[in-house]
């Protein structure tokens, strides 16, 4: 294959691209919030033409939401702790060793559970894999 350096460059319009969020607005929105970075991922889907891939994007923002829910509420640490903590720093006391232990669980879990969906948002489902997925499930 040879360049052609003096080949025009193809001029193109103004609606021959669509705006779209770059991975890493996804990324750090899904970190703060799984929910903020799946609908920015579904407009990027939608105004590329994915439309199929809508659907699978929000049930698996849906699904992880209510998983990453799940692992807090049942992985042994005392949420009372973590109010009581929050309500003693309201007052402007100090919380007790054991309720910053529970808050900082609570948040180890939060920051993992967010680094893991924004990782699968912007890598995963704005990859190739994905887009080859979904051309194949459109058969």
């Amino acid at each position: 294959m040879e360049f052609d350096e003096n080949k025009e460059e193809e001029k193109y319009s103004e609606d021959d691209y669509v705006d779209i969020y770059s991975k890493r607005a996804i990324f750090w929105f899904s970190f703060f919030n799984l929910i903020f970075g799946g609908v920015l991922l579904v407009i990027n889907l939608y105004n590329a033409g994915y439309r199929k891939a809508v659907p699978v994007v929000l049930a698996f923002v849906l699904f992880f939401s209510y998983l990453s829910y799940f692992v807090i509420m049942h992985s042994g640490v005392d949420l009372q702790q973590v109010v009581d903590a929050m309500n003693v720093t309201a007052k402007g006391g100090q919380p007790t060793a054991a309720q910053v232990t529970a808050m900082l669980s609570v948040a180890g879990l939060n920051i993992g559970f967010g680094l893991i969906g924004a990782l699968i948002l912007s890598q995963f489902f704005s990859g190739d894999i994905f887009r080859i997925m979904i051309i194949i499930l459109s058969l």
